[in-house]
């Protein structure tokens, strides 16, 4: 197997594959990344994983330490599953310094400050937000990463109705961050306009997901 190239462990904010917009096609912001460095890309990460099950499931499966570049997206779901502070910290300590002896470089991203900020969601869940960044932030320090600062990515050109997950858009807009984050430069922006029909896509799919969230918040009662 060739040396070099990124790889990529996480959530499915970082294993992509959702709708193409337009002009955009639905990969992961670390793939993107690759792409601007000419880099060979190895993915790992799964939809639905929380820091457990990177520790537990994805770091075993990065057996090579010559890699360009570690990319890793963290913090969703155990935002929406089980928030244990202490716990996560332990786990961002351990799949970080995993990474940084995986590859030269390390990419991690933060979570978006309007993640599931939705009529109907829990409350709770946005109040972590915060916090988890904070630690993101804090053991990226310790290990020399490179922090993704996604404290802007409100727009739903770049955020899914649900405020959970990447546009395809959005998804590029991460990789070219982490590209210029490791000096590889960026592209320009795509301006173009996106249109009403996807901005009515975007409104309907917000209603749902917030009509989603207050139903299962009743079943759970």
């Amino acid at each position: 197997m060739a040396a070099g190239g990124v790889v990529a462990v996480g959530d499915s904010v970082i294993h992509g594959g959702f709708t193409r917009v337009q002009f955009i096609p639905p990969q992961s912001w670390a793939q993107h990344l690759a792409e601007a460095g000419d880099w060979s890309f190895t993915r790992y990460a799964r939809g639905g994983h929380s820091s457990d099950h990177v520790v537990d499931e994805q770091l075993p499966l990065v057996a090579r330490d010559d890699y360009d570049v570690g990319a890793a997206s963290i913090g969703a779901n155990d935002l929406q599953i089980r928030w244990d502070p202490e716990r996560f910290e332990a786990n961002v300590d351990a799949i970080l310094a995993r990474l940084a002896v995986a590859a030269d470089r390390v990419v991690v991203t933060t979570v978006p400050p309007t993640f599931r900020r939705l009529p109907g969601a829990d409350r709770r869940i946005n109040q972590s937000v915060p916090k988890a960044n904070d630690i993101i932030v804090r053991m990226a320090s310790e290990h020399d990463a490179h922090v993704i600062d996604l404290s802007d990515f409100t727009s739903r050109r770049w955020l899914r109705p649900d405020r959970a997950h990447p546009t395809a858009l959005g998804s590029a807009e991460i990789g070219q961050r982490a590209a210029e984050a490791l000096g590889l430069g960026r592209a320009p922006a795509d301006a173009r306009r996106l249109g009403a029909a996807y901005s009515l896509r975007h409104a309907a799919g917000t209603a749902w997901h917030s009509a989603w969230l207050s139903a299962a918040r009743v079943r759970r009662k």
